[in-house]
C-alpha cells in the first residue's frame, strides 16, 4: 500500500461496504459506496484510493461517490460472496 491507513479510514471502509455491526454478515456488500461533500471523509477516501482499496466515482457539484476495491474487500476479510454481493448492480 502507498499510502498509511489508519484504523478509522478502515472503518470507513466497512461504511462503505455495508459491514458494520448494524447488520447481518451474510448481508455485507449490499452496497459499494461512500458519498462525501468534503473535509476529512475526502481525506480518508483520497488515502483509500491511493492506497488501492478504493476508486473514486462520479462527482456532482457538491458530492463525490467512492467505491471499494477487491483489494478493499479482501482487506477487511470478505468472503467471495461478499466480493460478489459488493459489486453487483
Amino acid at each position: 500500500m502507498s499510502a498509511l491507513i489508519s484504523v478509522d479510514d478502515i472503518k470507513k471502509l466497512r461504511h462503505m461496504l455495508g459491514a458494520t455491526d448494524q447488520y447481518k454478515a451474510r448481508d455485507y456488500g449490499f452496497r459499494n459506496y461512500y458519498a462525501t461533500s468534503g473535509g476529512t471523509a475526502r481525506e480518508t477516501m483520497e488515502r483509500l484510493v491511493a492506497a488501492g482499496l478504493a476508486t473514486k466515482g462520479q462527482s456532482s457539484a457538491s458530492m463525490t461517490y467512492y467505491h471499494a476495491t477487491v483489494a478493499g474487500c479482501e482487506l477487511i476479510g470478505f468472503t467471495k460472496a461478499q466480493i460478489k454481493r459488493a459489486f453487483e448492480d
